[in-house]
């Protein structure tokens, strides 16, 4: 997960050449429409240029902004984190704690969370206020008749997917013994109770922490270890996933 901001700042410049250009895209969906410009020699060079010109202005755009902004040393910023008090209130015990995996997941449970806004935005048909986003589009006078048509199109081929099992769900999730670490900004990760016991880490994760100088007097610097708590308190406990599709 990351923005045009990032991509253009961070990741751009350490990777991105005109061959082999580094493109932020904004949702999956999109990534259609900037595959077809890669791909069409026609009109790659002038993509990939307008691309690379525009990350040239947000860099430079960023490297401005910094003037006005003021940072916290790391130090002070870790004298002003969050404390809490996981005495008061320890971790929460885990029911199911280790690593799950998931096949052939019905797809008709995930139906009704899907966003078709997306799908109607790569199509290029935008309603108009209130008429922008799923089921209202439906009710634009200028496409509201097309994405209609697009969408009834949709569900037959999502129905087909279904009835002729051509995709199939997957996840893997992952609940591991967790500490923070002693110098308050990193997580210690153990890969099952024994290891936390033993205190036999298989990983540390460097976390990062707030540096921006706040505005309003008192507000903490936060670092995701902050939520952390220390061995000293009980067992913690992180959790990471990962989903996706399978099939033709």
């Amino acid at each position: 997960t990351t923005s045009k901001m990032h991509t253009a700042v961070r990741i751009a410049p350490q990777y991105a050449t005109p061959e082999a250009p580094v493109i932020h895209v904004l949702d999956a969906s999109k990534s259609v429409v900037v595959v077809s410009s890669l791909i069409d020699a026609a009109l790659k060079e002038e993509f990939v240029e307008d691309v690379m010109d525009l990350y040239e202005e947000l860099r430079e755009e960023f490297y401005a902004s910094l003037d006005e902004r003021s940072f916290l040393s790391f130090e002070a910023a870790h004298q002003k984190r969050l404390l809490v008090d996981f005495v008061a209130e320890p971790p929460v015990p885990v029911a199911s704690p280790g690593i799950h995996t998931e096949r052939s997941r019905d797809i008709n449970d995930v139906v009704p969370y899907i966003d078709w806004s997306p799908f109607f935005q790569v199509w290029q048909l935008r309603g108009k206020y209130p008429n922008r986003g799923y089921p209202k589009i439906f009710n634009d006078e200028t496409v509201g008749a097309e994405a209609k048509k697009l969408f009834d199109q949709a569900q037959e081929m999502l129905q087909t997917i279904i009835d002729e099992k051509l995709f199939e769900l997957r996840a893997i999730q992952g609940i591991f013994p967790a500490s923070q670490a002693a110098n308050g900004e990193d997580v210690t990760l153990y890969a099952d109770d024994a290891n936390f016991e033993a205190d036999t880490p298989s990983a540390t994760m460097h976390m990062l922490r707030q540096q921006l100088e706040k505005e309003t007097q008192g507000s903490p610097y936060l670092s995701l270890a902050d939520f952390v708590a220390p061995r000293s308190a009980g067992k913690d406990h992180l959790g990471m996933f990962v989903v996706s599709v399978f099939g033709c």
